[in-house]
């Protein structure tokens, strides 16, 4: 009897032998996690299948994921290794999951995404769950009501200081900020503005910001700088969002949102009927915006001719190196008309459709819409004009 169990017992044990490799070959991912700011929320649950859960506010940041125990990750979808869902942009590289989450304070809904994180292990996958949450406005401080603010819009100023009563793109905005009531001084330092370290504007897709007012502390004094009326044009027409938002001890203790919306005209601010003309002395303005530092273009008063109406816009951000100046212009000028008309066609039969185009210079790239005509324009070198680009605008 005891012959016959022996045997068995080798065969148990082989078996349990061969259950225990079956688990190993399939040993559940183990994650480590690390933050780029307190404002994001981690944390891991599960063991067979993990599921990491990620929760971010408004304010952004960075959440590194390290699979401690495979080297390779999987893609995430397909063969791509990144995945944007428009508030998240989730990267694999090697072992590392990284999640950038960019600035949003827009008051958007609540968003959440599952992500399935997965490895190889020989012919098996080993698969963990990425949640992620994001919300999009920030709880403001309980404030008296002395030290809130308003950003508010004090006008605009249309092309060529015509009156009309939309603004357009091109045009100059002028911006303020108010007490909580409305009240406005140009003067000295008001109380809702001493609450901070600092209050700066922004906007929705624009990369730069503009600080209207500092509590400057050097090592031997102490100042402060309030810039309470500030303007800007913005570069295409649609509803933008700024922001002003009042820092103290590094972190929004309060903030106003406005949003304008511009109309475009005929063109940009260019409208061929109503606008104004230039007969003699031919002017031109700036076009700037502080949230958006890398464009400025400077844009000539319109013209008069052959009863056709023209302009040109030239790009001329003096921050540009003179090496780069060149092909910066021509890309600039590209991208403004890609933003507000589209994509282009070449110009070389559509130069007869013009009637004011300069000579020495050459026709690159044509676009119009139902009013205006457009050409990007290359004006070759001459013992009296340097090289450029601009756009030479006319009227149908």
């Amino acid at each position: 009897m005891n012959k016959l169990f022996a045997p068995v017992l080798i065969i148990i044990c082989l078996f349990i032998t061969s259950c225990d490799n079956d688990d190993l070959s399939q040993e559940p991912m183990c994650w480590s996690t690390q933050s780029s700011t307190e404002q994001i929320h981690t944390s891991i649950t599960g063991s067979s299948q993990p599921e990491i859960c990620v929760k971010a506010d408004y304010s952004g940041g960075d959440v590194v994921l390290t699979c401690e125990n495979y080297d390779l990750l999987n893609p995430i979808k397909g063969n791509s290794k990144t995945y944007d869902c428009g508030w998240a942009i989730i990267t694999i590289e090697a072992n590392k999951v990284k999640c950038h989450f960019p600035y949003d304070d827009s008051g958007s809904p609540e968003a959440t995404e599952h992500i399935t994180i997965s490895a190889q292990k020989g012919n098996k996958v080993i698969e963990s769950i990425l949640s992620i949450a994001r919300t999009f406005d920030y709880t403001q401080q309980d404030l008296p009501d002395r030290y809130k603010f308003k950003l508010t819009q004090a006008g605009f100023t249309s092309f060529m200081n015509d009156d009309f009563a939309l603004p357009a793109p091109f045009d100059l905005l002028t911006f303020r900020i108010t007490g909580y009531n409305g009240e406005y001084s140009s003067l000295g330092f008001p109380e809702y503005v001493q609450h901070y370290d600092s209050i700066v504007w922004s906007g929705k897709d624009l990369p730069n910001t503009l600080k209207i007012y500092d509590k400057m502390q050097k090592e031997d004094s102490n100042g402060e700088r309030l810039s309470s009326q500030w303007s800007s044009h913005f570069f295409k027409n649609g509803t933008v969002y700024t922001y002003l938002k009042g820092y103290r001890n590094g972190r929004v203790e309060f903030a106003d949102t406005l949003s304008i919306t511009l109309y475009e005209r005929d063109f940009l601010c260019f409208d061929w009927e109503e606008g104004s003309v230039l007969l003699t002395d031919p002017k031109s303005v700036n076009i700037y915006c502080p949230l958006d530092s890398k464009y400025e273009y400077q844009v000539l008063y319109t013209q008069g001719q052959d009863n056709v109406r023209y302009s040109k816009i030239t790009f001329c951000n003096a921050n540009i190196p003179e090496s780069e100046f060149l092909k910066t212009s021509k890309d600039a000028l590209k991208a403004l008309m890609k933003n507000n008309v589209g994509e282009s066609l070449e110009a070389s039969d559509k130069v007869n459709q013009f009637k004011c185009v300069p000579s020495g210079v050459e026709a690159e790239l044509f676009w119009e819409n139902k009013r205006t005509r457009i050409l990007l324009l290359h004006q070759l070198p001459s013992d009296l004009k340097p090289e450029k680009y601009y756009l030479h605008i006319e009227s149908k």
